[in-house]
């Protein structure tokens, strides 16, 4: 590609500019756009894949749990009641389990319970707001308090308002009723 000669400055060259840099601008813009549709496919494919392979993990996670529990509920049985019913083995490690449920139960509870404030986020707030204050007339330190009038300025009194016209057909007096 050749270099473009210098523009003379006529409005043909000036006009033919302007459409060759919004042509090129449309085209970067284009171009933008489709590689960042690539790259959101390219990571789609990849979760989508990653959510797969999750879900068969915890498939597998979830059975093998299961014949574990199993297995403890047949070693309990066996090393605690060898000589009564086997299923007071399965008792056991299902009474371990609720304890188990029980607890994680209280402590999500008591994590669910505190409130998410942004105490860093206010604290940097403030700090900005007292080193900007001393600079800036328009910005009030934050020592001073905010006056805060919650009192409603009286109503201007409304004049009242006239009665719609009678808009009912008239009556007509002279004939017989």
């Amino acid at each position: 590609m050749s270099p473009d000669p210098a523009p003379t400055g006529s409005t043909q060259e000036i006009s033919a500019a302007i459409a060759q840099i919004t042509e090129r601008a449309q085209t970067l813009i284009r171009d933008e756009i489709d590689l960042a549709k690539l790259e959101v496919t390219g990571k789609a494919k990849t979760l989508g894949i990653g959510a797969a392979v999750a879900a068969a993990a915890g498939g597998f996670l979830f059975f093998s749990t299961m014949l574990l529990l199993e297995g403890l509920a047949w070693l309990a049985w066996y090393e605690l009641f060898p000589d009564s019913e086997f299923f007071w083995g399965f008792f056991l490690v299902a009474g371990i389990l609720l304890v188990v449920a029980a607890l994680a139960g209280f402590f999500a509870y008591r994590a669910l319970q505190t409130k998410p404030t942004p105490d860093m986020a206010i604290a940097e707030a403030q700090l900005i707001r007292e080193t900007i204050a001393p600079h800036d007339p328009l910005v009030m330190p934050a020592s001073v308090p905010i006056p805060v009038d919650v009192s409603v300025p009286p109503a201007a009194p409304v004049p009242p308002v006239p009665p719609p016209p009678d808009l009912s057909p008239p009556t007509d007096s002279t004939s017989p009723s």
